[in-house]
């Protein structure tokens, strides 16, 4: 769910509502009041992204690690060309992941 009350009242809508999703949430609002959200999806055990950059709500799954359970504890940035960045964990091997579709794609990495 996300919530707001930039018109004045506080109102809700479903982002994501397939499975058990939504846990570990991070949001960032863009310069021209888009929001882009990253959250773990935990029937999928995938990291995922929605944004409504485009005026609807679109999701994607950025990482599903190589045995899943990747995506938690997540925090996501947005640069000035609206590219988002996310940092998470990768459960599985216990290491920092980081995740940017800076490219246009999403390139995902595991910290060092």
């Amino acid at each position: 769910m996300y919530a707001t009350n930039v018109s004045g009242a506080w109102g809700t809508t479903t982002v994501d509502s397939t499975g058990v999703v939504g846990e570990h949430t991070s949001i960032e609002v863009g310069t021209s009041g888009a929001v882009y959200i990253s959250y773990y999806d935990t029937t999928n055990t995938d990291l995922k992204y929605a944004t409504n950059v485009s005026g609807a709500w679109v999701t994607t799954t950025v990482d599903n690690g190589i045995f899943g359970s990747t995506g938690h504890f997540t925090s996501i940035a947005v640069g000035t060309s609206g590219a988002a960045y996310i940092s998470y964990k990768d459960i599985d091997f216990s290491a920092l992941r980081y995740a940017t579709n800076v490219s246009g794609a999403w390139v995902t990495t595991t910290g060092g």
